[in-house]
């Protein structure tokens, strides 16, 4: 079956936020490029407090450029706090949109008959929606920093000395294409561990409303096997998604190392046969050590943690689609009233109730396998 390029609906809906506040979005970026104005400098004022000062003695010099330096900490850290209320205007309205969007669709759902009531809405509402908050906030307060910074700092590299750009390149884009290719696996893990946690809230929901029933037929065994089944899945979803995050932390740290490792190495030969100045070596060092290195290690704590929710599509469990949900995303089947589960089904005669599980229920008319 051909592929059809379809956008997501969560892109979509980020797509239609963002282009309603279009105004702030600019704004936010703009001032990101202000406050990334130390990761372009750095390198180059360090070579010139070296080469026109400390190196040939004069001192006051070299104390202007780091004063220099020193002043574009101040502005980035004006800019900063001039930023952060700009970016809770825009995470904390898409949170009051996501719960909108959430309990709109429930109600939709469940008015339609097509969904049951359960407590996988109460996750997806209380769960979900805080983790796609605190993934975007983590996007705009963090990555978005760090984007910034390092495209800056190879600028800065790139003018202060070529040929360092290209020892520093080449790791950090294998990296971030490594980085790239593990985010697809991180994202399947953690929308299994998210249908895993549907799961077991609807399952908790149905044997907590029907707890009396359960005790009367005997079959608290059962149900608990059950749960035991759903959180052992869980379980394992939570150890792959681990698994997974740790792989992408060591990929993306290399990538802040090895630049500066492999600067060192070829500083004889940068100095040598390349012209480099020893301001200009010690400046491209210290742009990787000040602004690279600290933007690669970051960016792998906040991909590890979210990068795979934010490239994950919505979970399908089988029995929340609808025919029509059905006919948008085909990989998805249409709706059944009862979950699948690798256990044995829910019983719904006397019969089908396990002999080691049955007792005498006299509450024939409330317990539902008394049929």
């Amino acid at each position: 079956m051909p592929e059809v390029a379809v956008m997501k609906p969560g892109w979509r809906m980020f797509g239609r936020f963002f282009r309603a506040r279009r105004a702030a979005v600019v704004g936010v970026l703009a001032l990101s490029a202000v406050e990334s104005l130390p990761a372009l400098m750095s390198g180059l004022v360090l070579a010139q407090a070296l080469d026109r000062g400390f190196l040939v003695g004069r001192q006051l010099v070299g104390l202007g450029w780091l004063g220099v330096l020193a002043a574009l900490l101040i502005v980035r850290a004006g800019v900063t706090r001039a930023l952060l209320p700009r970016l809770g205007a825009l995470v904390e309205p898409l949170r009051d949109a996501l719960v909108s969007a959430v309990v709109t669709q429930t109600l939709r759902r469940a008015a339609a008959g097509t969904v049951p009531l359960d407590g996988a809405s109460v996750a997806r509402l209380t769960g979900q929606v805080e983790t796609v908050r605190s993934l975007v906030s983590a996007l705009l307060r963090s990555i978005r920093q760090l984007s910034v910074s390092l495209v800056m700092a190879l600028i800065g590299l790139a003018a202060l000395a070529p040929p360092v750009v290209l020892i520093a390149g080449l790791p950090i884009t294998i990296a971030l294409a490594a980085c790239a290719s593990v985010l697809h696996p991180l994202s399947i893990a953690q929308r299994q561990m998210l249908i895993a946690e549907e799961r077991i809230a609807r399952e908790a929901g149905g044997a907590l409303t029907g707890l009396r029933d359960l005790v009367a037929c005997g079959a608290r065994p059962w149900a608990g096997a059950r749960m035991d089944a759903l959180i052992a899945q869980w379980e394992v979803a939570v150890r792959r998604v681990a698994w997974i995050s740790a792989a992408n932390k060591l990929i993306v740290l290399a990538g802040g190392k090895l630049p500066v490792l492999g600067t060192l190495a070829a500083a004889p030969v940068l100095l040598t046969d390349y012209g480099l100045t020893a301001g200009a070596l010690v400046g491209a060092v210290g742009c990787l050590l000040t602004s690279v290195d600290p933007a690669m290690r970051s960016m792998a704590q906040t991909l590890g943690s979210w990068g795979g929710v934010w490239n994950s599509e919505p979970s399908c469990t089988d029995w929340e689609r609808s025919p029509a949900m059905a006919a948008r995303h085909p990989a998805c089947p249409p709706a059944r009233r009862e979950p699948a589960s690798p256990l044995s089904p829910a019983p719904r005669t006397w019969a089908d109730v396990p002999r080691t599980h049955r007792v005498t229920c006299p509450l024939t008319t409330v317990c539902p396998w008394s049929v």
